[in-house]
């Protein structure tokens, strides 16, 4: 535990002030307003080393502020589980293969008509007359292009959301240190 510095007041108190609080202003027992020296001026002040005052003020400072403590908790699980699932969408994302594209579907379409003997031709010119085309259904990658952009979308706002919500933790944090 740090030892702090007693600071005179007119009224005739000491107010005890740590290095940290140099610059600040700290308000006296009697209602006053103490400006605590610079770093420089703490070397004039009286040490409190082992005084009581030392340690209530030292054990006020390290207190969990529960009103502020409880949301920054809370913050701090949402962010986990952001980060959980900005993870778990950027793995499933880059399962998703989007190299082929519609004109690899055409040259393929392209090179097994090429392939076909023209008994074969025919026979398929008759099954799509008779029967048409059949379902119409998106080819696999547009789809895998659609889940794709999906899953993009997602991790934006995964990553939104854990940003902000850390933002916010890390905020209630120090506000909840704050005295």
């Amino acid at each position: 535990m740090s030892s702090g510095y007693l600071l005179p007041c007119r009224c005739g108190k000491k107010t005890v002030v740590f290095t940290s609080q140099a610059g600040e202003q700290v308000a006296c027992e009697c209602g006053e307003k103490l400006d605590v020296p610079t770093l420089r001026g703490f070397s004039q002040l009286e040490r409190g080393q082992g005084s009581e005052g030392v340690k209530r003020l030292a054990n006020e400072r390290s207190r969990w502020n529960p009103l502020l403590g409880i949301p920054a908790a809370i913050f701090f699980g949402f962010a986990i589980v952001s980060f959980g699932l900005f993870a778990n969408a950027c793995y499933w994302r880059y399962q998703i293969d989007t190299s082929y594209q519609i004109k690899d579907e055409i040259e393929h379409g392209e090179k097994k008509i090429d392939t076909m003997q023209p008994v074969e031709l025919l026979l398929m010119y008759r099954d799509f007359r008779g029967i048409g085309l059949g379902h119409k259904s998106a080819p696999i990658f547009y789809e895998n292009l659609l889940y794709a952009k999906e899953f993009e979308k997602n991790i934006r706002f995964y990553a939104i959301a854990m940003a902000g919500s850390l933002a916010l933790a890390i905020g209630l944090t120090f506000l909840s240190r704050r005295k």
